[in-house]
């Protein structure tokens, strides 16, 4: 049970984040090298790797979940 609220933490630590990203993206216009909208803004602030990171905490904690849930026993 404590590696299924671990895994859920995780998941929702990396949804937060990526939305707060998606969020700013949207409020803060950027451009780079003539590239824009989500990609523009992730190059231009150098956040890619930032929302890499939170890309892969949400898997990482459905994967905990989907396994605590489904397949151990």
């Amino acid at each position: 049970m404590k590696k299924m609220i671990f895994g859920g933490l995780l998941f929702f630590g990396g949804l937060n984040g990526v939305i707060a990203l998606m969020f700013a993206s949207v409020f803060n216009p950027w451009e780079y090298n003539g590239i824009d909208g989500l990609i523009g803004f992730l190059l231009g602030t150098r956040n890619m790797f930032i929302f890499i990171l939170f890309c892969v905490m949400n898997l990482i904690g459905t994967a905990i979940c989907v396994y605590e849930a489904y397949i151990q026993k």
